[in-house]
């Protein structure tokens, strides 16, 4: 009896283990399984994206709160870009400021797009939301820092600032499926900061 329950508890863990074998680093991330997949991946390349995939999806999280003050606005990720201040904007004043911009869009009869920017206080290990609009048309009612913030963001949309990374459609598409399945993250299970080499 007891040889009999041994095998079945070493069976229980092979099984178990083998469940878990022949996962791709796109299978977690489609299940939103973010450290498991960071461990699955093989190259830099896949851990960049791991975990730019990893802090848009959080971001994507603090939408409702952040900018629609906790109303339950229903969105897809059109868009998602990371900027690195001191490389990408070739401004002294922004070395060490990293950034990340991202185009949505409403599920409803509007279909509006907004922009939506955070800053990573890495010093904090926090983010902030700094800027949020409807349009990228100049707007007469902007004071000096939002009219900044919306040339910034419209730079990068129109392609006139070159972000470090932009997710893939298969990312966006991993993202929106996780949101549209109540399964987005409410944290940060890898490293945010993304200090890219090339």
């Amino acid at each position: 009896m007891k040889k009999c329950f041994i095998f079945v508890v070493l069976a229980v863990v092979i099984m178990s283990t083998l469940s878990g074998c022949g996962k791709t680093t796109e299978d977690y991330l489609s299940e939103g399984k973010y450290l498991e997949a960071y461990e699955a991946a093989t190259s830099e390349d896949e851990k960049e994206m791991v975990k730019a995939e990893n802090t848009f999806a959080y971001l994507c999280n603090r939408i409702s709160a952040d900018v629609f003050g906790g109303e339950d606005v229903q969105f897809t990720l059109q868009s998602a870009q990371y900027i690195d201040g001191g490389k990408d904007l070739s401004e002294e004043l922004f070395s060490g400021s990293y950034y990340y911009l991202m185009e949505l869009e409403s599920i409803d009869q509007t279909e509006q797009t907004f922009y939506v920017l955070y800053f990573h206080d890495t010093e904090n290990n926090e983010f902030r939301n700094i800027f949020n609009a409807l349009s990228l048309e100049e707007n007469s009612s902007d004071d000096a820092v939002s009219a900044f913030w919306r040339q910034i963001v419209s730079g990068v949309v129109h392609g006139n600032i070159k972000a470090s990374y932009e997710l893939e459609p298969e990312s966006l598409l991993r993202i929106n499926d996780l949101i549209s399945s109540d399964l987005i993250p409410d944290d940060i299970a890898v490293s945010s900061e993304m200090m890219m080499q090339n």
